[in-house]
């Protein structure tokens, strides 16, 4: 666990670079060069060592240019361009910002199945509250903010736990419910895109989704 953020990083790094120097050769040449001329240079710092590194990818999501500087915001996509999220040599990798956040703090929590519960009870805190203030836009906050996340990353560690201690005292039983979960997962993805599986998605499971409901 001490070295999970690290090792994670790592591991993706040498890949994400092969696509992200791919991508500047292929489509965004002149990425920086159209960045240094609307922004200032701790907004074009902050870019850049995001871009090589793969920290903090998401936060490009709840940013914005103003007069060259960068300041928080609730709805990227409702202010004029160039939009921040347009500097992401490749784009999908804002799902690995949230990640290595969760990795960053997981040497400190997941040790503890009492600091688990916590952080799953943050993140489930944080969704609450997102939901109360009911952002302009669904997005980015549907999924995308890493402090709400944490209830997800917490919740998988707490499942882990519970398991852990399942399978010491009822294994057959557990693998049977492990073999009926599957099941029902698959006949989920199946059926995905239903009406009646987007209405119990959307409408009976608010907290997750943070539905038009909340």
């Amino acid at each position: 666990l001490t070295n999970c953020c690290s090792s994670r990083c790592l591991g993706l790094w040498p890949i994400y670079l092969v696509v992200a120097g791919l991508s500047v050769l292929v489509y965004e040449a002149s990425l920086f060069a159209d960045l240094a001329k609307g922004a200032d240079w701790p907004a074009f710092a902050f870019v850049a060592f995001s871009n090589l590194t793969l920290f903090f990818q998401d936060w490009f999501l709840f940013l914005r240019l103003d007069q060259g500087a960068l300041v928080p915001t609730a709805a990227w996509p409702n202010w004029p361009e160039p939009y921040l999220v347009s500097f992401l040599l490749v784009p999908q990798c804002w799902t690995l910002g949230v990640e290595l956040t969760f990795y960053a703090v997981a040497p400190f929590v997941c040790r503890s199945v009492t600091r688990t519960i916590a952080l799953c009870l943050f993140g489930l805190a944080v969704r609450l509250t997102v939901a109360w203030l009911h952002p302009p836009t669904l997005d980015p906050w549907v999924y995308r903010f890493a402090p709400a996340e944490m209830m997800l990353f917490g919740a998988g560690g707490v499942a882990y736990f519970a398991g852990r201690a399942l399978w010491q005292r009822w294994p057959r039983e557990m693998r049977i419910a492990g073999r009926c979960a599957t099941l029902a997962w698959i006949l989920l993805v199946l059926d995905y895109g239903s009406p009646k599986l987007n209405l119990v998605l959307y409408h009976a499971m608010p907290l997750l989704l943070f539905s038009s409901t909340v």
